[in-house]
């Protein structure tokens, strides 16, 4: 997916500058750690489906899932807007690393925030979907007969 590609980009250059500038943004550092914290779990679960194990990768799936909406829509707004607010607005932020690079750091973020949101939406989508599937498979199998 295209947009993944560029969201881990972006994620990259953020990682990769507050580290070449060497101070500035431990929280940009702190929240690509915690964005990525799901990560094991993602690949566990892509390695379930890859073996075959859907009860397994379904599973996982939904842990995913809930950990990752939990950081990315839940914690990490928290962090991201006020950094950007500050950062735009020529704050503390500003004064250590330069406008520029600030700012640039400010857009990225919220860039990268904005493509952690989206992959949540898809997510739900597909949860949702999931679980319609499961909630027609129980429907369609037949009853036992009763003596």
């Amino acid at each position: 997916d295209i947009k993944f590609v560029i969201h881990h980009l972006i994620s990259l250059t953020v990682w990769g500058t507050t580290l070449n500038a060497g101070r500035g943004c431990e929280l940009a550092n702190c929240c690509l750690l915690m964005g990525e914290s799901t990560t094991p779990i993602l690949n566990a679960w892509w390695l379930a489906k890859q073996a075959g194990h859907e009860r397994l990768a379904r599973g996982l799936s939904r842990i995913f899932t809930a950990g990752f909406l939990g950081v990315r829509v839940a914690i990490l707004p928290f962090y991201v807007v006020p950094f950007a607010y500050e950062a735009l607005r020529g704050e503390d932020l500003e004064k250590r690393v330069g406008t520029l690079r600030a700012r640039l750091w400010a857009a990225l973020v919220v860039l990268s925030m904005f493509g952690g949101l989206v992959w949540a939406r898809s997510l739900v989508r597909g949860l949702l979907k999931d679980l319609r599937k499961g909630k027609r498979q129980i429907q369609a199998k037949p009853r036992a007969k009763q003596s």
